[in-house]
């Protein structure tokens, strides 16, 4: 994999993925910080796209694939986030997997950011934010609930509070809907 991607690293941008998840697993930081330093000359010349930098990124964050690199992933993703805004929402990723990478008020501004994009995953976060209570507090009373139909009874209700709306948003989208039961 890693000699046909070299070998295509040119010509194939998704090649900058695949390179970065094998060295991050084989624990070779020197050919990653190699293969970095040839994307983002890559990106600055218009030949790397930004959503192959936000991946490579994600990679780098990935604690599931080795050793992370966050802080590479964060200055990665920050100097991307304003010109590709899926990048904003990987950063608040970012920030609710590292905690000590910044702070609850740099991860809203981020994830407002994305919201601002229209980001569905910008929701799903801020959702699972507030369901979880990590970062961010619950509401302090509970909001009114909107009128449903007797069909929706089974769905969480629909209120009219931003954060859960959010909560709503990310509980939906993790169950299983009953039309795709066979």
């Amino acid at each position: 994999m890693e000699r046909i991607c070299k070998a295509a690293l040119n010509t194939t941008d998704i090649c900058y993925v695949e390179l970065a998840t094998v060295y991050q697993k084989k624990a070779q930081p020197e050919k990653q910080a190699e293969l970095l330093k040839q994307m983002e000359a890559g990106y600055s010349r218009g030949t790397v796209t930004a959503q192959r930098v936000d991946s490579v990124a994600r990679v780098l964050g990935d604690s599931t694939l080795g050793k992370t690199d966050e802080k590479t992933a964060q200055a990665l993703l920050e100097k991307i986030a304003p010109g590709y805004p899926a990048s904003w929402v990987s950063l608040a990723q970012l920030l609710y997997d590292f905690p000590e990478l910044g702070d609850v008020d740099q991860m809203m501004k981020y994830l407002d950011n994305g919201r601002a994009a229209d980001q569905p995953r910008a929701e799903l976060l801020l959702g699972k934010l507030y369901y979880e209570g990590k970062w961010v507090p619950a509401d302090a009373k509970a909001p009114k609930p909107i009128s449903r139909k007797p069909w929706a009874r089974k769905w969480p209700p629909i209120t009219t509070s931003a954060r859960s709306t959010a909560v709503a948003t990310w509980a939906r989208s993790i169950r299983k809907k009953p039309w795709t039961i066979c």
